[in-house]
């Protein structure tokens, strides 16, 4: 799966479980600092991530700039793929 499938299905699931339109959330919208998710939001997508692209997020990888857009989450889920 190339990034822009990750990114995409990393956007609709934002959009579908914190009540955003899927046009609302493009790949550079800031999540973080826009306040489309907190940080228990933060923690639904590294669940999500982890199940659906068979990736693990370790410790490391929690540094907000690995989570502030959903293009950002999604080169973080494709290296983490690559590496496994």
């Amino acid at each position: 799966m190339n990034v822009e499938d990750i990114e995409r299905e990393v956007r609709d699931f934002i959009a579908r479980r914190f009540g955003h339109q899927v046009g609302e959330l493009g790949p550079e919208t800031s999540l973080l600092e826009g306040n489309a998710i907190d940080s228990l939001g933060l923690l639904e997508i590294v669940m999500f991530v982890s199940e659906r692209f068979g990736v693990e997020v370790s410790d490391d990888d929690f540094l907000p700039e690995n989570f502030e857009t959903p293009a950002r989450i999604a080169t973080l889920v494709a290296g983490r793929a690559a590496s496994q």
